[in-house]
């Protein structure tokens, strides 16, 4: 018999982190709503063709914005 010496805080138990799941109150209503959460469905490229050009649009005028701001504060 091997004499482990433990804290008093620790556990005798292992702990398998995978059996328990974190809380989550959304998941219970997507279950009984039927809605199912897909990963997919946060990905850039899954949105349509005109919703990507203008968010390609919009990030693009927001880098060349502040490509245009670092430029003028370093003249001044």
């Amino acid at each position: 018999m091997t004499n482990k010496r433990i804290h008093e805080t620790q556990s005798t138990q292992e702990h398998h982190a995978e059996e328990e799941e974190v809380f989550s109150p959304t998941k219970d209503i997507q279950r009984i709503e039927g809605v199912v959460y897909k990963k997919k469905s946060l990905q850039f490229t899954s949105l349509p063709k005109g919703v990507r050009l203008i968010g390609y649009f919009m990030f693009g005028c927001m880098f060349i914005l502040i490509l245009v701001v670092i430029f003028i504060n370093i003249i001044n």
